[in-house]
């Protein structure tokens, strides 16, 4: 994960399900449905197209419209796998190599007309950011975060151009997540042997922000207080032992 850096900005994502949709231009989705199904205002849930069902299905863009210009410092989202016992993912071009680890990972696009999608710089995917389904699958929710600096993107072809970076954040199109494999971020995955259902919840733009104001209108109506662990600027990121066992102990917690 990438270290969050202070920004004066804030933004949120349209999260109504109805606003995104699985992309068939191009044969980019096959089998899915045409839209999320709404969970929440903020969450929504994507069924997966299984191979057995139609050798051509397979998941591979699912956008939101998105045109203001994006002048935060993180782009995050919580993500949920939910699969039937024994269901796998495969890339959708050889779903039957059970070598390639299935992937999402997050997109900005600056068009879906023709002219667009010939410009290797009107998509950048985060890079190498990504969440693996077979990792994430009935394990919990997961939080996929990545810097929206050029460091964390590339395009079409792999490249990380600062310049055109910026002026695709000044002038997006779309938001949303790709499905792929290996180096093909986008030409789609299957599940093999079972179904499986994606739940995104609460996609936004993490500052590390000091608004007083706000500050003050939580402590004044807070509903939880507690710890997290975390890592660099990541302070909610999780932590992990390596080579051993370790035990904390709380004691004495207390507003004085």
């Amino acid at each position: 994960m990438s270290k969050r850096k202070p920004t004066p900005v804030s933004q949120s994502l349209d999260m109504t399900a109805a606003r995104w949709r699985c992309v068939t231009d191009y044969g980019s989705c096959v089998g899915c449905d045409p839209s999320p199904v709404a969970e929440s205002a903020t969450a929504w849930n994507l069924r997966l197209p299984r191979i057995e069902d139609n050798a051509a299905n397979k998941i591979g863009y699912v956008l939101c419209p998105h045109t203001a210009p994006i002048a935060a410092a993180h782009l995050e989202g919580r993500f949920s796998l939910s699969a039937m016992l024994g269901t796998q993912f495969a890339d959708a071009k050889t779903p039957s190599d059970g070598v390639t680890p299935a992937t999402f990972r997050f997109i900005i696009m600056g068009g879906l007309d023709s002219t667009s999608m010939a410009d290797p710089d009107k998509r950048y995917w985060s890079n190498p950011e990504s969440l693996a389904l077979e990792g994430i699958s009935n394990n919990g929710e997961w939080l996929m975060s990545a810097a929206l600096a050029i460091s964390n993107w590339s395009n079409v072809n792999g490249q990380r151009d600062a310049a055109k970076f910026a002026a695709l954040l000044k002038a997006p199109q779309f938001i949303g997540i790709t499905f792929g494999a290996g180096g093909d971020f986008g030409h789609g995955i299957v599940t093999v042997g079972g179904y499986a259902h994606l739940t995104a919840d609460d996609w936004s733009n993490v500052n590390g922000q000091r608004d007083a104001a706000k500050f003050a209108a939580l402590l004044a109506a807070p509903q939880f207080i507690g710890i997290t662990f975390g890592a660099g600027g990541d302070f909610g990121h999780g932590i992990v032992c390596a080579g051993g066992y370790a035990t904390l102990r709380a004691e004495g917690i207390q507003l004085v």
